[in-house]
């Protein structure tokens, strides 16, 4: 989506709901994203009410052969900017995603357990980026990021709690020989280390400062991305005040270099079609 000619910001976490989901308002949207200084927004679907199965249950919604075929046609047909996700049964995907140098967006989604732990705590507010955690930290030790480290992967909300507890695996691993650690975990802390800085990681949601000292800290620079996570549907009402998590940014002290790969240049480098727009003058 397109918003104002005169604002740079490139949204990588900005949520379409399809109307057989809930009723979404693109107009909505569009003002919403000049609000926010939006110029560019790459949609993507956003998590249905409950769509978990429990245990390998889930991983037959995949559909190896649909979803391979729908990757040919998003891909070719409709040229779109990247693609969605992880089980050895449905490898072939990640395979085929690996060949075509594909971008991959991992959003949350409820965990196969749906019961809140009470009213007061809906599901997005904190299981949300413990499942990210959960999936990343799977990639990393069934070795699925180092073997498939073409695909450009990018982590919602800032990787989820994974920059705070990513020290809880490589710290140990240190002190472990190689081969030691490859049999009991999966991986070496060598390998641990490039396979979380080798993930893009968006800031949506994640921008208090003590967040962003960590992320700047842990994670290059060049793999951070705005995001801002506005879903055009009323109903998300504990999301709706994006801009405060835009405020915080704003307010955070950094160079104007800094603030420029954050908030555009990273995701040029990402996505050749913006940066093919960008040289024409039409982003």
């Amino acid at each position: 989506m397109v918003g104002h000619a005169g604002q740079l910001k490139i949204d990588t976490h900005y949520h379409l709901v399809p109307e057989f989901y809930a009723q979404g308002n693109p107009s909505a949207s569009e003002s919403i994203m000049w609000h926010l200084g939006i110029k560019t927004a790459i949609l993507s679907v956003t998590a249905p009410d409950a769509c978990i199965l429990k245990g390998q249950e889930s991983y037959k919604l995949a559909h190896t052969q649909a979803s391979l075929d729908e990757i040919s046609y998003a891909l070719d047909i409709l040229h779109t900017d990247g693609v969605y996700l992880s089980h050895p049964s449905i490898e072939p995907i990640w395979a085929e995603l690996n060949r075509r140098r594909a971008i991959v967006f991992v959003h949350p989604i409820h965990p196969s357990d749906l019961r809140p732990i009470n009213a007061r705590m809906p599901l997005p507010l904190i299981d949300y980026p413990h499942e990210t955690t959960r999936t990343v930290m799977d990639m990393i030790t069934s070795g699925t990021r180092s073997k498939y480290p073409d695909c450009t992967v990018i982590l919602s909300h800032a990787g989820g709690t994974l920059p705070y507890l990513i020290s809880r695996v490589v710290e140990p691993l240190k002190i472990t020989s190689d081969a030691v650690a490859q049999t009991s975990v999966g991986t070496t802390a060598e390998q641990a280390s490039k396979d979380f800085k080798s993930f893009h990681y968006d800031l949506a949601l994640s921008t208090s400062h003590q967040v962003l000292r960590m992320v700047l800290e842990l994670i290059p620079r060049g793999h951070i991305l705005h995001g801002v996570s506005h879903h055009f549907d009323v109903r998300f009402s504990i999301h709706s005040r994006t801009d405060l998590f835009v405020d915080d940014l704003v307010t955070f002290k950094r160079t104007a270099q800094l603030r420029e790969k954050i908030i555009h240049v990273n995701a040029e480098a990402l996505f050749a079609r913006l940066a093919r727009r960008k040289e024409s003058g039409k982003l």
